[in-house]
């Protein structure tokens, strides 16, 4: 197995472990202390109260949609419309599937596509599947994988992004808007809300 598939299989792991710590913090936020953990210490200093989740929280902008009860469990600047980086890839993927992906086609991915932000890491001429390449673009946030993957769909890349804010529209996305496949185009803007609701 090439070294390069194992270093990203390990930064899959580590990626799903850690996002997986984050999404049971944030479940948890709403939980009660114990009283085994509610301990005062009397040092002299004033007795402060617990802060709140939004406090706790220290992202610009966050949500937390039920999907069963179709609620907010939590918000916090959560209709701001801010830029959305790599949270773009996920419109990407969408739209890509729309497409239609042959998931066994081998690509090279060509040296302009190695740009700024995360890449899949490659020697020269090596070649993935697109298959690989989709996984390295949700989970890697890999931007080379993307321009690649999006480089072998029917479609050139421009009437791709289109293709990307019309489906925006159809899903009823109003705050979220797309410039570029990758996320880095500050111009790539939505709200923690939309991002949820494009998430279920």
């Amino acid at each position: 197995m090439p070294k390069s598939t194992i270093i990203f299989a390990l930064l899959c792991l580590t990626l799903a472990a850690a996002f997986s710590l984050v999404v049971w913090w944030l479940l948890n936020l709403s939980q009660p202390l114990a009283p085994a953990v509610a301990v005062s210490l009397s040092i002299g200093l004033p007795n402060a109260e617990h802060p709140s989740p939004k406090q706790l929280v220290r992202s610009e902008s966050a949500l937390l949609w039920d999907t069963e009860a179709q609620v907010i469990s939590f918000e916090k600047n959560g209709f701001e419309r801010r830029p959305i980086a790599s949270l773009t890839k996920l419109m990407t993927a969408i739209v890509a599937l729309d497409y239609g992906i042959d998931w066994d086609i081998s690509v090279e991915i060509l040296p302009a596509e190695y740009v700024i932000g995360g890449k899949l890491l490659l020697h020269p001429g090596e070649r993935v599947t697109t298959r690989d390449l989709f996984h390295a673009m949700l989970m890697g946030s890999a931007n080379n994988a993307t321009l690649a993957l999006v480089r072998q769909l029917p479609v050139d890349e421009r009437e791709f992004i289109r293709a990307m804010n019309r489906k925006a529209i159809a899903l009823g996305l109003e705050q979220t808007e797309f410039a570029d496949v990758t996320g880095l185009d500050p111009d790539n803007v939505s709200t923690a809300y939309e991002i949820a609701r494009l998430s279920e």
